[in-house]
């Protein structure tokens, strides 16, 4: 990808608070941020990234730890994670109040959504997050659906903006371990998370799944992990699998009934799990009484804490 960076940084230290200051700019997005932060108070920025690859606008928030001193040489683990617009706040407040107790080590959180300010309605964005997110286009044939475009199929030009113009932007900029890439994604979110395990494995050393809708176009996710396991021998990842408890009514998509969110979720753990892959580490939890929604923030914490230390 062209490069072309500008950066300016400045540190102020006062009263026992350290201000870290940047503004940066690429030939393909335009960031500004300012974070202050003490033992107990930070704040994230949040700024629009025009990207080459989306042909479209997309909203960055960069979350960084307590400890976070750029004057180091220490590294910090990176948590990218989709629906940044409801989840930056569960991803970013575990992560970081874990850390301060000494929980978890301190991480890096990149949350990605969309513009809302950008003049497209919330149907046109829930469309394109359908089109982001979901590795195939599927035709919607229910009746009430003839004037509703395909919905799908952008996850790998997804995946491209992600890996050449977000990865390579936050890495300049920040100090980030790059072993230590971590794909935090619910619901279509983790559609995504699994489509990218299968078909471009290097792109996260470890993975949060939560609610993955692994019954997107009549669970094509079950062909990718066939596909996968055919032509490899190992995996070594890092994945935790949760869901809520109460996410166990059938799912009727486009007229296409299968499992429910819970036996979609544990299903494809028990494939990965037989696989028997050298190296890969898993582990899954059914949160009772929780839903969909509901679910998010526990199962981040506790994410997060088995993926960021060294429990099998």
């Amino acid at each position: 990808m062209k490069k072309n960076h500008r950066i300016k940084l400045s540190t102020l230290v006062k009263s026992g608070i350290l201000a870290f200051t940047a503004m940066a700019s690429m030939s393909t997005m335009s960031l500004e941020f300012t974070a202050v932060e003490n033992q107990r108070t930070l704040t994230p920025f949040i700024q629009r990234m025009d990207s080459d690859v989306l042909m479209d606008s997309l909203i960055i928030e960069v979350g960084l730890p307590a400890d976070y001193n750029p004057a180091t040489e220490k590294s910090y683990p990176v948590i990218y994670l989709t629906d940044g617009g409801t989840h930056f706040v569960a991803g970013y407040g575990n992560a970081t109040y874990q850390a301060i107790e000494g929980i978890i080590p301190s991480a890096i959180v990149v949350g990605i959504s969309y513009d809302a300010l950008d003049g497209k309605t919330p149907s046109e964005t829930q469309l394109r997050r359908f089109y982001d997110l979901a590795p195939t286009a599927v035709t919607m044939t229910q009746p009430g659906s003839e004037n509703t475009p395909p919905l799908g199929g952008g996850a790998s030009r997804f995946l491209t903006a992600i890996e050449t113009e977000l990865k390579p932007f936050i890495n300049a900029h920040f100090k980030v371990d790059q072993d230590q890439e971590i794909f935090f994604g619910h619901s279509l979110g983790g559609t995504f998370a699994l489509t990218t395990l299968f078909s471009s494995p290097d792109s996260f050393d470890k993975y949060l799944i939560v609610s993955p809708s692994v019954w997107w176009d009549e669970d094509v996710l079950f062909n990718y992990e066939a596909n996968f396991a055919a032509q490899h021998d190992e995996l070594n990842k890092k994945i935790y699998f949760a869901v809520g408890g109460n996410e166990s009514a059938p799912v009727n998509f486009n007229g296409h009934v299968t499992d429910s969110m819970v036996k979609g979720m544990k299903k494809m753990y028990r494939k990965l799990k037989n696989r028997e892959y050298p190296g890969l580490q898993m582990k899954k939890k059914v949160y009772k009484e929780r839903g969909h929604l509901t679910v998010v923030w526990q199962a981040t914490f506790d994410g997060l804490k088995y993926l960021l230390n060294d429990q099998p």
